[in-house]
């Protein structure tokens, strides 16, 4: 269901439950493997998992996505993860700006978007 890689390049397997039960989903994977304090690790979630994104879509960097670890060192609580991607319904725009030119209120200006 699940893999974790260490930045020394080594894949550890895991296995996943999904747990609807309570104020939100979460996900617990269980990785049989000690890793060090400070190693960088990427955590791979197959689709075979049958994890679906929410159809309204994903913020980017959404404060509601966490991850905690509860190991025999001890526990880190649950803590947002600072950097996401955001992922948006279709029908939606992902970035939007609009500049105007000349920008000065009440006059005729060119927008762009």
């Amino acid at each position: 269901d699940a893999s974790l890689t260490l930045a020394s390049g080594i894949v550890v397997r895991g296995s996943g439950v999904l747990d609807g039960s309570g104020s939100g989903t979460r996900v617990v994977f269980t990785f049989n493997s000690t890793i060090a304090a400070d190693d960088r690790v990427t955590i791979v979630i197959a689709t075979t998992a049958g994890i679906s994104l929410p159809l309204e879509g994903v913020r980017q960097n959404q404060a509601s996505l966490t991850l905690a670890s509860n190991t025999p060192s001890g526990e880190v609580p649950p803590t947002a993860i600072s950097d996401s991607p955001g992922v948006f319904p279709n029908g939606s725009f992902t970035v939007a700006a609009l500049t105007y030119d000349p920008p000065i209120a009440g006059a005729a200006a060119n927008m762009t978007l």
